[in-house]
């Protein structure tokens, strides 16, 4: 198992897995941690399906020793990003934050029918809670 201290001034980020970086993954992770250290404003790791690319993020946020936002295009995606790094960094602050709506239907009107509908919406209570974790963690 992997298990590497890393830390600035500020924070110690321990990342924990049951395996280490291979194949482009540490000059993937070097090359990153490079552009963070020079403050590039954009890089982009890219990569198939299983390519290990959370991972190798995982690396690239202990290295730099700061707090990271990830940001996700979907909720599937977001959950799954929340489970591995909080798998990767079982003893730092992990959190999640997407919409608590499970559904949500804004109100509408349809003027050719005259016809108006109410707004709808149904809160998943549990990511609501780990919402507030997530500002409360702020």
């Amino acid at each position: 198992m992997q298990s590497g201290h890393f830390s600035n001034a500020q924070s110690v980020f321990k990342l924990c897995a049951p395996f280490k970086p291979t194949g482009d993954q540490p000059s993937a992770i070097e090359t990153l941690a490079a552009g963070l250290a020079e403050n590039l404003r954009f890089q982009t790791l890219e990569g198939v399906t299983g390519s290990g690319k959370t991972f190798t993020i995982a690396n690239v946020i202990a290295r730099a020793g700061k707090p990271a936002l990830v940001i996700s295009h979907n909720k599937t995606l977001a959950a799954q990003l929340f489970r591995e790094l909080k798998d990767f960094f079982p003893e730092n602050a992990v959190e999640y934050f997407i919409s608590y709506y499970d559904y949500y239907q804004p109100e509408a009107y349809i003027p050719q029918t005259d016809t108006y509908i109410e707004k709808d919406a149904s809160i998943n209570e549990e990511i609501e809670r780990l919402r507030l974790s997530a500002t409360n963690s702020l």
